[in-house]
């Protein structure tokens, strides 16, 4: 094997393994946690998920969805008997998905059944991060190591 194609290897490598390791930050290692009945209710800002009761008609920017069952997106504002939300997904009840821009939709409570907050989830975490440390293991023993650079060693010194 060639220092050259040592060094372009370990480069592409690295770059792959700081690919990996950037993707948790999308979405990878986040969940979906239901809201107990009697817990506080998510803050403006957090990504929810609320369920209908009822197939309901949601007006977006460019069409309207019909039967929507689930509305998923960021708490604006609770108010009394409503909830604003920024929407960025619904889905309908024939399993047809609609895609929002964040417009605002509000849904009166006493229609969402039950509510969902995004959080971190351990168990991806979890298993991304083995995923990660295995990757680097495999990559140490059919490589030698990440790291290179530095100067081969000379002739052993003379015998005296």
């Amino acid at each position: 094997m060639t220092r050259g194609f040592r060094s372009a290897t370990h480069r592409r490598l690295t770059a792959i393994v700081a690919l990996i390791g950037t993707a948790p930050i999308g979405s990878g290692c986040f969940a979906y946690a239901t809201v107990a009945d009697g817990a506080p209710l998510p803050e403006q800002g957090v990504r929810i998920r609320a369920h209908l009761s009822a197939p309901d008609r949601v007006r977006l920017t460019n069409i309207t969805a019909e039967n929507v069952v689930r509305v998923d997106g960021d708490v604006i504002e609770w108010e009394r008997q409503q909830l604003r939300v920024s929407a960025f997904w619904l889905r309908s009840s024939g399993g047809i998905e609609h895609r929002g821009v964040g417009e605002s939709v509000t849904i009166e409570r006493s229609r969402i059944v039950s509510l969902e907050k995004k959080t971190v989830s351990v168990a991806r975490t979890g298993a991304f991060a083995g995923l990660i440390v295995a990757l680097g293991l495999i990559a140490r023993a059919a490589f030698g190591g990440i790291s290179g650079g530095g100067q081969p060693p000379g002739p052993p010194p003379p015998a005296q």
